[in-house]
């Protein structure tokens, strides 16, 4: 599966506005198919759809950032919940460098399950950012939602 150019080439809000609306098209495909996959299948791809959707408002400002620079952030993040047992979006957005890889992580981490496939931009790999895993994502989860990509055995 090929990056998609109308995700590569756009910056900074136009991104941001592709990617959320081309989200949500994905997630009414999901609900349009939600009966043809099994319970397990479809919860999965649901979650996915759904990190992915978060995620993109998280990576406005940190397109650029490598996936393994996150623990500082992790740490603010940590301390807000321990202090206050609450999370809002708000938070998410503070610690956007640790919650937008936690959201893109999910996504891949369900999308593998789903389809086996192994990730190039992901992990400790120096050639991928969280914008590229997050494309990267997306494109496995709209085949596979869309049909195009075959199902393991279950």
């Amino acid at each position: 599966m090929g990056t998609d150019p109308e995700l590569e080439n756009r910056r900074g809000l136009e991104w941001l506005v592709t990617a959320r609306n081309k989200c949500q098209t994905l997630m009414f495909l999901l609900l349009e198919r939600w009966e043809t996959l099994p319970t397990f299948r479809r919860q999965a791809a649901l979650a996915a759809a759904f990190s992915l959707w978060r995620a993109a408002f998280l990576l406005v400002k940190e397109q650029d950032k490598p996936l393994e620079r996150v623990d500082d952030a992790a740490r603010r993040f940590l301390e807000h919940v321990v202090r206050t047992n609450a999370v809002a979006f708000a938070d998410d957005l503070r610690t956007r460098s640790w919650s937008s890889v936690y959201y893109v992580e999910n996504a891949i981490w369900r999308i593998s399950n789903l389809t086996g496939h192994q990730f190039a931009a992901y992990g400790t790999s120096p050639v991928g950012t969280v914008r590229d895993a997050w494309n990267e994502a997306f494109e496995e989860l709209d085949g596979y939602i869309r049909g195009n990509i075959v199902v393991p055995h279950e």
